[in-house]
């Protein structure tokens, strides 16, 4: 929807509001990953930013801050899909055999 040939910047709000709806239910486990003032920052953005709700919004952002937002929000679900399936805990293996880190 986001991404789709010609999505206006109704259907790009609404894109991200449907990938702010997949991450609340998240938000414990993600404030247990990340700082609280950063997992405040994420849902900050859906509430304040023109994204979910619409009282007192601040709409002086182009809809080039849209792309950035739907990037970060993708990233997030992303990161937390991977830390439960355990694909996103640290390697044993970070640095090669010289001690350095590749």
């Amino acid at each position: 929807m986001f991404r789709a040939r010609g999505a206006t910047t109704t259907d790009k709000r609404a894109a991200l509001a449907l990938l702010a709806r997949d991450l609340e239910p998240r938000r414990k486990a993600i404030g247990q990953l990340v700082s609280k003032g950063d997992e405040s920052d994420i849902f900050n953005i859906a509430n304040n930013f023109n994204i979910r709700h619409n009282t007192k919004q601040k709409t002086e952002y182009g809809e080039e801050f849209l792309d950035w937002i739907f990037w970060n929000y993708l990233a997030m679900i992303q990161l937390m899909d991977a830390l439960k399936s355990g694909r996103g805990k640290p390697s044993d293996n970070a640095a090669d055999d010289s001690g350095t880190s590749a």
